[in-house]
Order: structure tokens, then sequence, then C-alpha cells
């Protein structure tokens, strides 16, 4: 088992792409353990919630994250996601436009 919180969250999220969300998340979990200001892996985990429709869980993980580093514009465009699924459609939508102020987009499906 990685003890770094960098080498949790790499293989985390290479579990999140095969969707293995249920890994993912503890990997998150362990890294966030290990670093607790780690935005990044707080940002993941808050991915992983929307994934799952866990959306409550979602935006406390993604606020945390944002509160960590601001900049990160994938965990504004993912809280956008999971206001939007528990009807806080004024907070979706200011989370939409500062994710596109940062360049974090939605992938259109194919």
């Amino acid at each position: 088992v990685p003890n770094s919180p960098l080498a949790l969250n790499y293989r985390g999220v290479v579990y999140l792409d095969k969707r293995a969300y249920g890994l993912a998340a503890t990997d998150f979990k362990s890294a966030i353990k290990l670093n607790d200001t780690y935005a990044k892996a707080w940002a993941n985990l808050g991915e992983c919630h929307v994934k799952t429709k866990t959306y409550k869980e979602a935006v406390a993980c993604l606020d945390k994250a944002i509160e960590l580093d601001s900049k990160l514009g994938a965990a504004y465009l993912n809280r956008s996601l999971a206001h939007q699924q528990l009807g806080n459609a004024k907070q979706a939508q200011a989370d939409r436009v500062r994710a596109a102020e940062l360049g974090a987009v939605v992938e259109k499906k194919k």
C-alpha cells in the first residue's frame, strides 16, 4: 500500500477512470488522512461522490478543495453538477461561470 498522498491520489485517479469508485474513494480518503490540506485529493473525492450520486457529500468535499485551492476549475465544475442535482440552480450557475473562468469546461458527449 502506498504511503504517499501523491501516490494514493494518482492511483485513485486511475480507479476513478476505470469507474472503480469504491477503490478510488478509499485511496482519496487515505491521501487526505496523510495530508488533510491536499486540495486535489479533496477535489477527486468530491468527483467520486458526484459519480456515485452522493451529492451532499460531493459538495462538502468540493467546498474543502476550493477552500484549500480556489484555482481548481474542475472542483467548481463538479460542484456545479452536484448543486444542479440538489436543486441549487443559482449556486450551480455561479460555479459553472467560475469553472469556465478557470478554463474548466464540460466535455460534450459524442
